[in-house]
């Protein structure tokens, strides 16, 4: 057999084989992520301890795997929710790798927050707590929607940490600024959301499927997936609907590009996302120096369980090339 042959068949079995390895491992996943489809949501916790933010108002968070190595995610939820909306993720990576998920003020079972203290540079104080608690080595920051606006404000305000603990960063449906603006879906709840408690109280439970299935999730939307969103938003408060609504219009944390630049930072976004549209993501994917983009196809605000398999999937990728650099 000639050499150049020899080669070839070579070359072809390394690559049938990596090619094996890639199809194996993609099975796992998926395993592991629709686990999740028979666990009940909102049953998957750990013993809850307390976190004091820099005002004094107690900070719920869970740890997974505290005894895991590796770097530990750190989860930050958006508006309205709490950590169930990380189920999947949850599920799927609990037995790998050290995770911390809290509840932002004035959301799940954390405190109630003065109103005055409800803005983004709380937002990324109240992080910095969570991380100076919990953590004592390599972190990887993950956010949804008002959570990436979070990290954004992290990154700007505390940019000493992504000198040696903070080692990437995720952001997932979410938006640097320019909400009001841009967003016509925006436009039409915000006066919803302002007229005042006892209307977000009457409206909420009549309208909230209808917004989920409608405004904020895409046309692929499971209905037990819609469920899970509604279900968990109903266990918002109204004053939290009023109270935080503000922040979005006159947002801005882009000043937490350069810092996030830093560290490898990957951004998802969903094409069918009308409360973050996609042009958001590849905005901040642009200016964040070295930031990678995902596109979720006919995918809407909630990536997590719209196409939980792929937000899984950058996850351990992130972790891997995180404990790979250690």
């Amino acid at each position: 057999m000639k050499k150049s042959t020899k080669l070839l068949l070579a070359a072809g079995a390394v690559a049938g084989g990596g090619i094996a390895v890639g199809v194996t491992r993609h099975r796992a996943l998926k395993a592991r992520v629709h686990l999740a489809d028979e666990v009940p949501f909102g049953s998957v916790h750990s013993p809850a301890q307390d976190v004091r933010a820099s005002d004094g108002v107690r900070l719920h968070v869970e740890i997974d795997g505290n005894d895991l190595p590796g770097p530990t995610f750190v989860f930050a939820h958006g508006y309205v929710e709490n950590v169930d909306v990380w189920h999947y993720p949850r599920v799927a990576l609990r037995d790998s790798f050290r995770m911390v998920l809290y509840d932002q003020r004035s959301h799940g079972a954390s405190g109630r927050s003065p109103i005055d203290h409800i803005t983004m540079g709380q937002l990324a104080s109240d992080l910095k707590s969570v991380i100076d608690e919990t953590t004592n080595g390599p972190v990887i920051l993950v956010g949804h929607s008002m959570g990436g606006m979070t990290i954004m404000e992290f990154a700007r305000n505390y940019p000493e940490y992504f000198d040696h603990q903070v080692q990437a960063a995720v952001l997932i449906n979410t938006s640097s600024g320019r909400m009001m603006v841009t967003n016509p879906t925006f436009n039409r709840l915000a006066p919803l959301v302002r007229r005042g408690s006892p209307v977000v109280t009457w409206a909420r439970g009549a309208l909230t499927r209808p917004v989920i299935v409608g405004l904020l999730t895409g046309p692929d939307i499971r209905s037990e997936h819609a469920d899970m969103i509604e279900k968990m938003v109903n266990r918002t408060s109204p004053s939290t609907f009023t109270h935080f609504s503000p922040l979005f219009t006159t947002l801005d944390t882009s000043e937490g590009f350069p810092t996030l630049g830093r560290v490898p930072t990957t951004v998802v976004g969903g094409t069918s996302d009308r409360l973050t549209p996609v042009s958001h993501s590849r905005y901040i994917a642009k200016q964040i120096p070295g930031a990678s983009l995902v596109e979720l196809e006919r995918v809407g605000h909630f990536s997590m369980f719209e196409n939980a398999e792929r937000v899984v999937e950058v996850l351990e990728t992130t972790a891997e090339k995180v404990a790979a650099d250690q």
